[in-house]
């Protein structure tokens, strides 16, 4: 739990850092596409095994209306070889056979991406922060240079809400409103923050230097219950 309770906190002073994850910005796009690749390649395979069960299906019929053409018909010399219809429907099944095989690679290929891209999103873009009795700085991912320090004194509030969406990473969308403008957040909650909320994040000291948290909440904390 991040915290400034505590009784030692009360008698050096308040000073602690470390690193939280936050969220591509567009990885719901990134887990849809993923999925409509998926859907994709499903009904190429289901369209597929069709075609290869019917052609399986008629190969019998054809050969026996290619015999009977040739025993029966009115135009013998003109009469379809069965041999030939049989060898026909034959190659167009090992074809479909063919292309069900590349559809099976290509499905197993998407399938090892779609993972490493899932793991890749989990981890998110790691910011690191340092906190202290009067500020809270956040230092964004070197790509993209940027410092943030935030004087609780200049801070007018703190929202936040649960964002979900399948196969992405369970995120808190955290709202720092100061003075001078609104700075979004979107953390990626470990397994104990997605039990506890905000308090398992760094900007529950935002939130307690600003005084949101409940004064049970502090008494817990000095108590050693939480």
């Amino acid at each position: 739990m991040y915290t400034t309770f505590g009784k030692a906190n009360d008698r050096f002073g308040f000073s602690t850092g470390g690193y939280f994850s936050c969220a591509f910005r567009n990885d719901r796009l990134v887990v849809i596409a993923g999925i409509v690749v998926f859907v994709l390649i499903a009904v190429a395979a289901i369209s597929d095994l069709v075609y290869i069960g019917n052609n399986m299906a008629n190969a019998g019929a054809q050969a026996s209306a290619g015999m009977y053409d040739m025993i029966y018909g009115t135009n013998v010399g003109n009469a379809s070889d069965p041999k030939v219809t049989v060898w026909g429907g034959a190659m167009n099944t090992g074809f479909a056979v063919t292309i069900l095989a590349v559809i099976g690679i290509a499905a197993a290929f998407a399938l090892i991406v779609f993972i490493v891209v899932l793991m890749f999103l989990r981890r998110g873009k790691l910011y690191k922060f340092t906190a202290n009795d009067e500020t809270f700085i956040v230092t964004y991912p070197k790509s993209e240079r940027k410092t943030v320090e935030f004087r609780y004194d200049d801070i007018i509030g703190l929202t936040w809400e649960t964002r979900k969406f399948p196969l992405a990473p369970e995120c808190l969308d955290i709202t720092v409103k100061t003075k001078i403008g609104d700075f979004d957040y979107r953390v990626i909650l470990t397994k104990i923050a997605r039990a506890n909320g905000i308090t398992e994040t760094p900007f529950n000291i935002i939130r307690e230097k600003i005084g949101l948290a409940s004064k049970d909440e502090f008494d817990l904390i000095s108590r050693g219950v939480r």
